[in-house]
């Protein structure tokens, strides 16, 4: 068994001992407790050097110097009131003195990392133990890949595939895949950010190089991958002396067994239809290919590494947009949603909205169908005003989170033609924040269909938002944080005409639940000129107005125009 040693001012109590001989015999690893590093370390050669206390951490820092290949990993105590003060400011220490892994806790608050910022939250101490455990055991004693780097003046290449590799790096950095190594400013490692992009080319494999910045990519963040020896030796090329991404030697071994495969993207987001690794594994090392090895040979496209993140596998990199597109929280995870957009629905609680529901006047028991009712929030308002409240969405996997929490049936309908709704006919339809998923050739036949199911003086109110000019919006990022509950989202956005591409990398990490989860929400949207609605609405036999509250419009058309 490899062998562990645990550093701390004092023996630590027989009952933490207890918990950490458990956890480390679990993992493999015999354990020896110190309050002073032993002279015999040498001889004992230990895989992994633990410190649970300020004192231990000084004890397994002077001990590495002695056993510089052993894992080291440090409990600290935060006092922060916040978990993501926690979070960073382990995170921080962890870069700062280059650990393998980190166990972070304030009052019955605790979090495990990796060194790619992998969390594994709890709210217990023997589940913290565990965790933190199985992430260092998880960097002892494993094989490592080396690097022979030459660097060479330029790639001897084409130079239309080196373009197209910056061009689809750049193109998904927009897209929020590639998240930084710190919220700082990182002094060390200036602009870095985690993930990778690989592409194959007739030398081998290209791809992006150790803590590069992706959004701002250019030739000296590219490496040449051109052959991996026997004895797991990377044969690399660099014009800036960069090395290869710590896990890029994956991409040149998918290449090798996947013929079809011409593009790897690897990101710290996970693919919720990705098929996942077995066991938490180190980047650059033997283990971490052999943990996704399987999966590969099989033919999987997404694959899920625990703790880390994801690999897609793509013939072409136009081919990702309809993969996110997929897997965003309209089809998978969508108990996941109003957590992820809470700043929307917390601004909207729609007040223009509801306010203008209100206004219409509507005796309570009028029949009202909430269209396009995701998660139920919206329905949620409209059953404080009515007693008779349909719920219908195109999204079977919102549909039934809104029908969970509101304890009623929904309906599955579809946009543009409503034919799931059959013959019924609604005093009021609601459309809230939904509107922009029809397209422009779609109106006519919309609003044909809300006419078709609305009773005469029927009322049909739905808002959209203000056309934004075309080019790249700058990312918006947000935070709803607590001492045991941490949201953070980074929000991209990009204009094509009248196409709105949105992306929304959003991180969960709930110590209660014990779960951590890094989700990559893309959908496409579509802009409208407000004063082309209001045309369609009236050929349509509708009498409409619109009332613009900041970027929002809220339009209420009435059937009353119908002959």
């Amino acid at each position: 068994m490899m062998k562990a040693i645990v550093f701390s001012k004092e023996l630590p109590s027989a009952e933490v001992r207890g918990k950490f001989s458990q956890a480390l015999k679990a993992s493999g690893m015999n354990v020896a407790y110190f309050s002073q590093v032993p002279t015999d370390i040498l001889v004992s050669s230990p895989q992994a050097l633990i410190s649970l206390d300020a004192i231990g951490f000084e004890l397994m820092m002077k001990a590495r110097q002695s056993c510089p290949s052993a894992a080291c990993g440090a409990l600290i105590e935060h006092k922060a009131a916040e978990l993501a003060a926690l979070i960073d400011g382990a995170y921080s220490f962890l870069l700062t003195h280059k650990l393998s892994a980190i166990g972070a806790y304030s009052q019955n608050t605790y979090v495990a990392l990796t060194g790619e910022k992998g969390i594994a939250p709890c709210s217990s101490y023997p589940v913290f133990v565990d965790n933190f455990v199985r992430i260092l055991a998880s960097r002892s004693g494993k094989r490592h890949f080396k690097t022979a780097l030459e660097t060479v003046a330029a790639f001897d290449m084409e130079d239309k595939a080196i373009d197209a590799m910056l061009e689809a790096t750049r193109n998904w950095a927009r897209l929020g895949c590639f998240n930084a190594y710190e919220k700082k400013p990182d002094t060390k490692y200036p602009g870095a950010e985690f993930g990778f992009v690989a592409h194959r080319v007739a030398q081998g494999t290209l791809v992006t190089a150790r803590a590069s910045n992706k959004s701002a990519t250019t030739l000296s963040d590219l490496t040449l991958i051109r052959s991996i020896s026997g004895d797991n030796l990377i044969d690399a090329q660099s014009i800036s002396g960069k090395k290869p991404s710590l896990n890029g030697y994956i991409a040149h071994r998918i290449f090798a067994l996947r013929p079809e495969i011409q593009w790897v993207l690897h990101m710290h987001a996970f693919m919720p239809a990705g098929k996942a690794a077995p066991i938490i594994s180190a980047p650059g090392t033997v283990e971490d290919w052999l943990s996704i090895e399987r999966l590969v040979t099989r033919g999987e496209r997404l694959i899920n590494q625990p703790l880390h993140g994801s690999f897609i596998l793509l013939e072409k990199p136009e081919e990702l947009l309809t993969v996110l597109r997929a897997q965003n929280l309209y089809h998978f995870q969508s108990e996941q949603y109003e957590l992820a957009y809470a700043r929307f629905l917390e601004s909207s609680a729609d007040k223009p909205f509801e306010r203008a529901i209100r206004g219409l006047g509507l005796p309570s028991g009028s029949k009202v169908l909430d269209l396009c009712c995701g998660t139920g929030a919206s329905t949620r308002g409209l059953l404080k005003m009515f007693t008779e409240v349909d719920i219908a969405d195109g999204s079977s996997s919102m549909l039934a989170v809104a029908e969970k929490s509101l304890k009623k049936r929904g309906m599955l309908c579809h946009l543009p033609d409503l034919k799931d709704l059959e013959e019924r006919k609604y005093d009021l339809i609601s459309l809230r924040q939904a509107f922009n998923y029809v397209s422009p050739a779609e109106r006519s036949v919309f609003f044909s269909a809300v006419r078709r199911h609305l009773k005469r003086s029927g009322w049909f109110v739905f808002n959209t938002f203000v056309p934004r000019p075309e080019g790249i919006m700058t990312p918006r990022r947000s935070r709803l944080d607590g001492s045991t509950l941490l949201v953070r989202t980074e929000e991209y956005n990009q204009v094509i005409g009248d196409k709105l591409k949105h992306a929304q990398r959003t991180e969960i990490i709930d110590t209660r639940r014990g779960a951590w989860n890094a989700i990559l929400d893309y959908n496409e949207f579509y802009q409208h000129d407000p004063d082309r609605i209001m045309q369609m609405l009236k050929a349509c036999g509708f009498s409409v107005s619109m009332i613009q509250t900041g970027n929002s419009l809220t339009f209420t058309a009435k059937t009353d125009a119908l002959s």
